[in-house]
């Protein structure tokens, strides 16, 4: 299963989540999931509506829409309809940028993470993120303005 991290005592966590959970008890800063109960809560409620709205649409396009999928599961014709999402939840998430620079808190945290692997994901179903998107723009511009989100081959 991937993701996967197989810890020195052999021991493999899998799920995005509680690996991250594991990584950000090992090492509490920068923090990443919350400093307070409050902060926490937040991050965990925007990290879910990235996850569950613009991430699943994403994939869900690619795994009903691209023949080299059907290998793995069947393919339903309502796989197209996952197309039709992704520009709601892109307009959703541009709203929330208008109010805050990033997506959960005033700074980088998993919820951007999650966000820009979504946006990365786009190409693989040939959708952008639409020019009128502004506040998306800008907070894409931030994020690949950090060295641990640059593109491949370009500097940050």
């Amino acid at each position: 299963q991937v993701p996967a991290l197989e810890l020195e005592d052999g021991t493999v966590l899998t799920e995005s989540q509680a690996i991250c959970r594991y990584l950000e008890a090992l090492c509490p800063e920068p923090n990443m999931m919350g400093a307070t109960p409050y902060e926490t809560a937040v991050i965990d409620m925007w990290q879910r509506r990235v996850e569950f709205g613009l991430f699943a649409a994403v994939t869900a396009t690619f795994r009903h829409t691209n023949p080299h999928m059907s290998a793995l599961e069947d393919q339903v014709p309502e796989g197209e309809i996952n197309r039709r999402r992704i520009p709601v939840h892109l307009q959703r998430l541009d709203a929330r940028l208008a109010e805050s620079p990033y997506v959960a808190a005033e700074r980088f945290t998993v919820a951007d993470i999650t966000a820009i692997v979504a946006i990365d994901f786009l190409r693989i179903v040939r959708e952008r993120v639409p020019e009128e998107l502004t506040n998306l723009a800008a907070w894409i511009g931030r994020v690949r303005a950090r060295p641990s989100c640059a593109l491949p081959g370009k500097a940050a």
